[in-house]
């Protein structure tokens, strides 16, 4: 049985301060800069799922974790990606299928996972295939 989840260390109190997304290219692009570490770039390549709200002058990270293969927890996805593909004005529920693919592509490891849990404004969910993560 696979550990819950990775918590990315060097995230807690950060601020997301940079949120870029290319749909073409299928990347989105996380800023942050961290208290007690270098300011760091985290790059998600192809990107499937993304939502994020509550986008504020300042947004302060409580957890930022990713689901991989290696480390996730189902009830968790299954919420995660719900939330990030139904939108406040439409009723777009992923079905029983759709979780099941996801779960398995996470499985698998051809898909990951990423939740940015806030302490104060933004909230993300996004689903991608591979994550660089940058300092400076």
């Amino acid at each position: 049985m696979p550990a819950d989840f990775i918590r990315l260390p060097g995230y807690h109190d950060a601020e997301l301060i940079g949120v870029s997304v290319d749909r073409d290219a299928r990347v989105a692009q996380l800023r942050f800069k961290r208290a007690d570490r270098p300011a760091a770039t985290v790059t998600l390549h192809g990107l499937q799922d993304f939502r994020i709200v509550d986008l504020i002058p300042q947004n302060v990270v409580s957890r930022l974790m990713i689901h991989t293969e290696t480390a996730f927890l189902e009830d968790e996805i299954r919420t995660a990606i719900t939330w990030a593909r139904n939108l406040s004005d439409t009723q777009l529920v992923p079905d029983e299928r759709q979780l099941q693919e996801v779960i398995e592509k996470v499985r698998r490891g051809t898909l990951s996972v990423l939740i940015l849990e806030p302490s104060y404004g933004a909230e993300l969910v996004a689903s991608f295939d591979s994550l660089t993560e940058d300092e400076g």
